[in-house]
């Protein structure tokens, strides 16, 4: 077990092979990697959880070689701080739930080669893409309304979501997957 260190660790990119999306040679050249494999879209940074129906893929390994979920599971309070563990314990799972397609409204653009007014809204203008947002500064009881808690329900996302997306966890031929769909109106 590797105790947690008194400085950063230098992690090297994460990215599980044979997605279904392509890309991934941009983060290894960002990252001065060598290697220009295709369909390793992400990079699964500090990743202490695995690709879904997968034991070992998509673990990030520590240059110790131990893999980092070993280490946080060995010294909790340790890697994530006192605080964290005393509210939260020693897992935490965030899910990004997203559509195959990318339905962002882009707010920052400039010094980057993209024309932001043209393509950055979605093509429904600049004022009506601002409707999307929520510019206002939010209670710790507001954030609070959006964390689900494991071990409450079967819900996998907040009611808020609901307007926007489905996510259901269902067991199909004796093995979990997930089902996701948009309700997008």
């Amino acid at each position: 077990m590797t105790a947690a260190p008194e400085r950063p660790v230098l992690l090297p990119s994460n990215q599980p092979a044979n997605r279904f999306y392509a890309g991934g040679p941009k983060i290894r050249a960002f990252r001065h990697e060598e290697g220009s494999i295709d369909h390793v879209p992400e990079d699964w940074v500090a990743s202490t959880t695995t690709i879904f129906g997968e034991k070992d893929i998509g673990l990030t390994e520590l240059p110790t070689g131990e893999r980092l979920r070993d280490a946080v599971l060995g010294d909790p309070v340790g890697w994530l701080g006192r605080d964290h563990h005393t509210q939260f314990g020693a897992g935490v799972f965030i899910v990004e739930v997203q559509e195959p397609e990318d339905m962002s409204v882009l707010l920052e653009w400039k010094g980057f080669a993209f024309d932001g007014p043209r393509h950055g809204q979605l093509g429904i203008g600049v004022e009506k893409a601002l409707e999307a947002t929520d510019r206002q500064g939010w209670s710790l009881a507001e954030l609070e309304t959006l964390l689900v808690h494991a071990g409450t329900g079967a819900h996998t996302l907040v009611p808020q979501a609901g307007s926007y997306f489905r996510a259901e966890y269902r067991s199909v031929a004796g093995r979990p997957c997930w089902r996701q769909a948009s309700a997008f109106s």
